[in-house]
């Protein structure tokens, strides 16, 4: 039985490796699948090249990890709940531009039909994910469907000391709120109003999770909860 092999994303960074060899055939292998999760916890994203591209082999890569979670809202797309239960489906259909601009981001310029700023995901559940896995099966033109990832380690690392010792000290109150329109902090872009879609999406989330204000992330983030001694203008977020 052929092993995997294991290479860094890049050579310049601390974080993200590429994982080649992975089929029906290992798997299952015990020994693979620690190694598989030793790499995921050493380097914190596995980029699996040359894999079979099928919604059966997601989740079974899926499980190398840990037991499907659920996602907390019923009106995301699901893809099969009896086989696969908790992988869900995003896609942003396509559109014709008219006068009606509701869902619609203006970035850099430009306007695109879906945009999520920077976030980590169930931010606003008091159980974060193990790990998400990820698969394309269509993707935007000239680069403008791209994904991208942060390594919160290397971020927490690279902060300012006197700015970290500050952050350790406070608190954030998260929803589960993902309108662009109602974003309070890191607004780089233009919006205009939320869909018919999206607002089902809202209407039926009411949780709030309060988190260490060292997690960077605007998007859902709701509220700081800061110490009458803190300036909450020295952020600069």
């Amino acid at each position: 039985m052929a092993g995997i092999t294991v290479r860094n994303l890049r050579d310049d960074l601390g974080f993200g490796s590429i994982i080649d060899g992975l089929s029906w055939d290992n798997i299952d292998d015990p020994a693979i699948r620690k190694q598989i999760n030793e790499v995921f916890e050493d380097r914190g994203m596995i980029v699996f090249e040359n894999v079979e591209p099928s919604g059966k082999m997601h989740v079974a890569i899926s499980n190398i990890f840990g037991p499907l979670k659920d996602h907390p809202t019923k009106t995301t797309a699901r893809v099969d709940q009896n086989t696969a239960p908790g992988v869900i489906d995003m896609h942003s259909k396509p559109r014709e531009v008219t006068d009606d601009k509701r869902g619609l981001v203006e970035l850099n310029g430009k306007l695109i039909g879906r945009f999520s700023p920077w976030h980590f995901d169930h931010c606003y559940n008091d159980e974060l994910n193990r790990a998400g896995v990820l698969r394309c099966l269509i993707n935007a033109p000239d680069g403008t469907g791209r994904t991208g990832f942060a390594d919160g380690v290397a971020i927490y690392n690279n902060f300012d000391p006197a700015l970290r010792e500050k952050l350790e000290n406070i608190n954030v109150i998260y929803t589960l709120d993902t309108r662009l329109s109602k974003m309070r902090f890191g607004r780089t872009f233009k919006d205009y109003g939320e869909g018919d879609e999206h607002m089902k999406t809202v209407i039926e989330a009411q949780t709030f999770f309060i988190g260490p204000g060292i997690e960077m992330t605007s998007l859902m983030r709701e509220l700081f909860l800061i110490h009458e001694s803190f300036k909450a203008d020295k952020l600069r977020i």
